[in-house]
């Protein structure tokens, strides 16, 4: 047998199936985008302060943004594990590549 997308996984008690891989686009729709200058500043403020420049980000992306303000203050809050540190970093490099970008990432 091959392992196609439309193939569905039967691991334990659920299934896995294409559908359940939708992540990685709920993640990317998220990330605002925002001017080329702004975009910089909000990845360098993630560096220096992590979460602070998604959660600029969410609130000047009014309630379409909601999902950046809300990792932003996860970030902000989970920075002293590291994880939150990283994943600020992460966070502020995709939206300055989006930025910069003419295509979502």
């Amino acid at each position: 047998s091959t392992w196609g997308y439309s193939r569905t996984f039967r691991m334990g008690h659920g299934e896995f199936g294409p559908s359940k891989f939708d992540l990685f686009k709920r993640y990317v729709s998220v990330i605002p985008k925002v001017g080329k200058g702004l975009g910089l500043l909000i990845f360098i403020l993630n560096i220096i302060f992590p979460g602070i420049g998604s959660i600029i980000a969410g609130l000047l992306g009014g309630s379409s943004d909601r999902g950046c303000l809300i990792a932003g203050i996860l970030q902000l809050l989970t920075a002293f594990l590291i994880v939150g540190w990283v994943w600020s970093i992460i966070w502020g490099y995709k939206i300055w590549k989006k930025a910069n970008s003419f295509m979502p990432i």
